[in-house]
């Protein structure tokens, strides 16, 4: 499957270049079209804050030590940081 996005003709020819570096995100809706749904709910936080919340607490649920967030301005870094840090862990 990922081999079907880099043979898209406007990643072809980016050799090793990775195209968050090459292309504004808006210019990457095509190529991304190819890439199945489930990947991207399954290994992104997309939606409302709540929604990241949760997802990022199942990455930490399967073992993940950091997580970074990409794709989002800074005020809406500041809402879900604020409802990160605000969640309920349960106690081991």
């Amino acid at each position: 499957m990922i081999d079907e996005v880099n043979s898209h003709d406007q990643l072809r020819d980016h050799g090793e270049l990775l195209a968050d570096a090459a292309f504004h995100r808006s210019e990457l809706v095509e190529p991304a079209s190819r890439i199945p749904r489930e990947w991207v709910t399954g290994t992104c936080a997309i939606g409302s804050v709540d929604a990241c919340v949760a997802q990022l607490q199942r990455f930490r649920d399967a073992g993940a030590d950091e997580i970074v967030t990409y794709g989002s301005t800074p005020r809406q870094n500041e809402q879900l940081a604020r409802a990160w840090a605000a969640r309920t862990v349960p106690v081991a």
